[in-house]
């Protein structure tokens, strides 16, 4: 601040650090601000930075959450072209590829879609550090706080438009390699969506399919429930009823493994309960409860029970319970 003595710009940093948590980001958005209300100016005559500490002290507060800082900042500092990129950047999670951005800034954008604007606008977000580059082609917020900050731009219910019809774009347009690696990504986008056909359905199951294999149980249960909301109330086709179990089954492995055994076994009972279904399509719910059964304590002789009555009801087999369970006892 071309200063002769520092000791003077202390009072001013320490403000300047409180407001922003020694973030050079939020430092830089802060300054700007604050000149731009001519509460720090240059005077020529002098030679020097010049400031109101009390103003600084009484407007900053107003801005004292770092969000509304960088808000404020955004919103003085870039069009309404980088608003957007920033909001589809916002959709695409931690770490996006360019393709991807571009493929939701071109087909969620009613104004000009141009690569050289594209380029323009990556190249400004990252300038003015709203976003930073890793490697050739790929992009992340520079904070979290920025990225809260440009969903702050638009009210909640338009984001989460934006959010679904990023989803949507990405399903339709992603290849199945693609989709395959950005299937959790998609499924968040979509699956409170009012698609009012089975695609979504397919795809939570899709996704909760993929999150058990990697033991992710509450994501596997997350992504199967919705896609129980998904389905038509009544389980008619064979598509449905297919589909309705699978959904079913995965969401009681992933409640049991969570220990919520009450809603497995609700889930189980849902599939059991269906009149219409063969007894081949209800022996996982079947399987899942007596997996209960034998991991509770002291249920070993109801399970077993459980299971002969299930023998007798699948293949014909009835064995005489008190003898195979004094035989088993004393094992």
């Amino acid at each position: 601040l071309a200063l002769e003595d520092e000791s003077m710009a202390v009072p001013l940093a320490q403000i300047l650090h409180r407001r922003t948590l020694g973030n050079p980001n939020f430092l830089k958005t802060l300054m700007a601000v604050l000149y731009e209300d001519n509460l720090l100016s240059y005077n020529i005559g002098m030679m020097q930075w010049r400031w109101d500490l009390d103003e600084i002290e009484k407007s900053s507060f107003a801005s004292d959450n770092v969000i509304d800082l960088t808000r404020r900042g955004i919103e003085r500092n870039s069009s309404k072209e980088m608003h957007h990129l920033l909001l589809c950047v916002a959709c695409l999670g931690s770490i996006c590829e360019e393709k991807y951005i571009r493929l939701v800034w071109k087909k969620s954008n009613a104004g000009q879609t141009s690569e050289r604007l594209l380029q323009q606008l990556l190249k400004q977000a990252v300038d003015q550090m709203f976003l930073e580059r890793i490697g050739n082609f790929q992009f992340r917020y520079s904070h979290d706080a920025v990225k809260e900050a440009v969903i702050s731009l638009i009210p909640r219910a338009e984001f989460d438009a934006l959010l679904q019809q990023a989803g949507g774009i990405l399903f339709k347009q992603l290849t199945e390699e693609e989709l395959d690696t950005m299937l959790f990504l998609v499924a968040d986008l979509l699956h409170n969506s009012d698609w009012t056909n089975n695609k979504l359905s397919h795809l939570l199951l899709r996704a909760a399919r993929k999150a058990k294999g990697v033991l992710a149980f509450s994501s596997a249960s997350f992504y199967a429930l919705h896609g129980i909301k998904r389905m038509p109330q009544s389980w008619v086709g064979d598509e449905n009823i297919q589909l309705a179990v699978k959904l079913h089954s995965i969401a009681a492995e992933a409640e049991r493994s969570l220990g919520n055994l009450s809603h497995a076994k609700l889930l189980c009972d849902t599939i059991i309960k269906q009149n219409h279904l063969p007894l081949f399509d209800k022996l996982k719910a079947h399987k899942i409860l007596i997996d209960m059964l034998i991991h509770k304590e002291d249920n070993f002789d109801v399970s077993l029970e459980y299971t002969l009555d299930l023998m007798g009801k699948t293949v014909g087999l009835h064995f005489p319970r008190s003898k195979v369970g004094q035989g088993l006892a004393a094992l």
